[in-house]
């Protein structure tokens, strides 16, 4: 039978479907307690798989297996974690394995998802909730004339000095510019809502579940809070994650 380039699209597809459906399973049966915990629906899981490959097609390097391994570095890290400074050991591996000729059973993203289990078994954004309530409420208390009045930072730097976990942690003297990142982050997303509570709030999320979060399948309670184009929509959705969390 002669393939034709509509047969050879047909199976590309249907090879396709047959691998995001064996890596959700995957990804269910590895990181089940996470995915139950964040009530990641299918969909979600399948957008985020189908997210990775089209990553390893721009890297020059289609594969399915370094697609899913992609995928679940997102899923512990946050999908953006290539553009956190936090996460520069991680961004090193994937990177290499990347330029891999041949990936093998050994996998060292496995090995450094494993090496940093207690940093993504747990919500720290719902551990941590009544501390970051306490420090928005004193930030919205302190008149916005006074010279510590600040568009958050004081917050993320309070939040930097204390962190715990042993995958994102970066250097004093980094803070300053991961706190511009997710300044300019916020700043290009809420243009007009700069140094508005909304603006913190959004920060904060980046901090928590990763940056650019609110593009993040794997992060539904951050999920499409920025989608569409009406800003009350936006701000609401962004101050109706912290309402759930209360």
């Amino acid at each position: 039978m002669r393939i034709t380039a509509e047969t050879d699209k047909s199976l590309v597809h249907y090879r396709m479907l047959a691998f995001v459906a064996n890596a959700v399973a995957y990804l269910q049966q590895n990181y089940r307690d996470v995915i139950s915990a964040r009530d990641i629906p299918d969909e979600s899981l399948e957008l985020g798989i189908r997210q990775s490959y089209h990553w390893t097609t721009l890297q020059q390097r289609p594969s399915q297996l370094l697609a899913l391994r992609v995928a679940s570095a997102r899923l512990c890290f946050g999908s953006f974690f290539m553009e956190d400074p936090r996460y520069s050991a991680l961004q090193r591996i994937i990177t290499e394995q990347v330029a891999t000729i041949r990936l093998t059973d050994d996998d060292p993203v496995f090995e450094y998802i494993a090496q940093h289990q207690p940093d993504w078994e747990q919500d720290w954004f719902r551990k941590d909730f009544n501390t970051i309530v306490k420090l928005i409420t004193s930030r919205r208390m302190t008149p916005r004339e006074s010279p510590e009045w600040l568009s958050g930072e004081n917050i993320l730097h309070h939040l930097l000095l204390r962190e715990t976990r042993t995958a994102c942690h970066i250097t004093a003297a980094a803070h300053p510019e991961f706190i511009r990142l997710i300044k300019a982050i916020v700043a290009k997303k809420l243009p007009v809502t700069v140094n508005g509570h909304e603006s913190v709030l959004l920060a904060i999320g980046q901090y928590y579940d990763g940056l650019y979060c609110f593009d993040d399948p794997f992060r539904p309670r951050w999920f499409n809070a920025l989608a569409g184009n009406l800003e009350e929509s936006k701000r609401y959705r962004i101050q109706r994650v912290f309402e759930l969390d209360i």
